[in-house]
């Protein structure tokens, strides 16, 4: 009796962690004619890289449109593709994707089988990924881009001093310099259409420094300079694409902080050379838009998402910072920083991400 109660356990040990293995798998099928019918039943069947079925499941749509799969590690692991075909109303409707889309869950598009199976299931394939394409708001996904651009920077400085004029000689001037940077986030679908996450950017400094020349009240001649020397963004982003963005643009907002770092420079002829620098925080905001390069210059990947985006943003920075560079007993010079503004374009590399939560994907609304 007793080997019969260890054998048992044993065998309960081995059958929960199966099923603790399995990821429920959430999608919401719709057909041309809307979301699939509730009760209507739904065939998913997995095959392998040869076309081979690896199993087949039947599941029934809830009354909210969805229908949840139980999808195991081997079963996964086995699975190239998912054939998923239902009948509602009389018409058959079927259609075919990866098996990284079918786990990413969501919304899954049928197409009215109207002709040979082959030919429909290359036109659902086709179809998905077109609409997909330009949805990489309904996965998560990782992003890694390269940035270009130009930015303006606001500054002044003042050299004063017994030694300079009686007052301060003011050098207001914006500069304008080419910038490059690089850009890497990490985000998730938060509602239909929106997806959220962390963005940051390292920017390079500005690549050329401009310098402003006056002559002060007791003819000294001086020359000043200010300019960035790097910046680190750190902000959250917030990506929107719905029937108000079309053409596949993903419209984003963002904001968050820069740390940053600024040189400056005062010469005055015949009296010294000031040289000095600050590091700062500042608050950011901006915006843009993101939009595939599929099917034009790249293929999507299996999952539909297109994995090459083109970039445009524009930001702002709320840098106020005032700092000495230098000073002397017959003289001395401030420089000051007064807001940025900062616009760039790039290539974006983009991949969907497989972590889940508790076991399961990440959560995927679809539309």
């Amino acid at each position: 009796m007793r080997k019969l109660l260890v054998a048992a356990a044993v065998l309960s040990a081995f059958a929960w962690s199966g099923v603790a293995r399995a990821i429920v798998v959430d999608t919401n099928p719709k057909t041309p004619a809307g979301p699939e019918t509730p009760g209507t039943s739904v065939h998913i069947t997995l095959k392998d890289d040869k076309g081979k079925t690896v199993t087949t499941k039947t599941v029934k749509v809830d009354k909210g449109g969805h229908a949840k799969v139980d999808i195991t590690d081997e079963e996964k692991k086995k699975a190239k593709t998912v054939v998923i075909t239902s009948t509602d109303k009389g018409k058959t409707y079927r259609t075919e994707v990866g098996i990284d889309v079918f786990m990413l869950g969501g919304e899954i598009a049928l197409t009215a089988v109207g002709g040979g199976a082959a030919a429909v299931s290359q036109a659902s394939t086709r179809n998905f990924t077109e609409n997909r394409a330009f949805r990489m708001v309904d996965y998560s996904f990782f992003q890694f881009g390269f940035l270009g651009g130009e930015s303006w920077t606001k500054t002044n400085a003042d050299s004063f001093g017994p030694g300079i004029s009686p007052g301060g000689t003011f050098f207001p001037h914006t500069f304008s310099n080419p910038v490059f940077g690089l850009s890497a986030g990490y985000f998730v679908p938060v509602y239909p259409g929106v997806a959220a996450g962390p963005v940051v950017n390292f920017v390079t400094g500005d690549l050329s420094s401009s310098s402003v020349s006056l002559t002060t009240p007791s003819g000294i001649v001086s020359t000043s300079a200010v300019r960035r020397d790097w910046a680190f963004d750190a902000m959250g982003r917030l990506y929107i694409n719905s029937i108000m963005t079309p053409f596949g643009l993903n419209v984003f907002v963002e904001g968050g902080a820069e740390f940053a770092r600024y040189n400056a420079s005062m010469t005055n002829v015949g009296v010294e050379v000031f040289q000095g620098s600050t590091s700062t925080t500042s608050a950011i905001v901006g915006g843009g838009i993101q939009f595939p390069f599929c099917p034009l210059l790249v293929p999507s990947m299996n999952s539909g998402v297109c994995p090459l985006q083109g970039s445009f943003e524009y930001d702002h920075v709320f840098v106020d910072k005032t700092f000495f560079v230098g000073w002397t007993p017959l003289s001395a010079a401030t420089a000051s920083v007064k807001g940025e503004d900062r616009a760039m374009g790039g290539l974006i590399f983009l991949a969907p991400s497989g972590i889940t939560w508790g076991g399961r994907p990440v959560p995927n609304w679809g539309w």
